[in-house]
């Protein structure tokens, strides 16, 4: 709680880093949900899988796999996110004394910055680890 009182977060409830009610939050939701709305109903390799596989076994692994995507999204941003804002002022952070900028939260480099804090040179390999696999992957899924 001390840092949403050193640094409070404009548009969210109470100026708190720990709500469900922020502005940029339903924001990126509505461009998430329209964007995906558009690549199911724009892509035909999704509607190659629904004619192969049988209705209910389609419908439950679209579930099943939404529920998996969040989890795994939001359990590492939500996370990463706290350590990054609760850690800020340790000495081990990349960027002590001072914060991560905007610029580089938007980059994506909080999760390398958490990974450093926690696990020091571990950390920086284990998370460029994990972001190439995750690029590889997504672009093994195209072909």
């Amino acid at each position: 709680m001390n840092a949403s009182l050193i640094h409070p977060f404009d548009g969210n409830f109470q100026d708190s880093y720990l709500t469900i009610k922020s502005c940029d939050g339903l924001m990126f939701f509505i461009i998430n949900l329209i964007g995906n709305f558009g690549t199911v109903f724009l892509d035909n390799r999704y509607y190659n899988k629904v004619i192969a596989a049988s209705s209910t076994s389609a419908v439950l692994g679209y579930i099943l796999g939404g529920i998996a995507w969040f989890a795994i999204l939001f359990l590492t941003g939500t996370t990463m996110g706290i350590v990054v804002i609760t850690l800020e002022d340790q000495p081990a952070f990349p960027t002590y004394p001072n914060r991560l900028s905007e610029d580089d939260v938007t980059s994506g480099l909080t999760l390398p910055s958490a990974a450093i804090v926690l696990l020091e040179k571990s950390g920086s390999i284990l998370s460029f680890l994990m972001i190439y696999l995750a690029c590889v992957q997504a672009l093994c899924l195209h072909n």
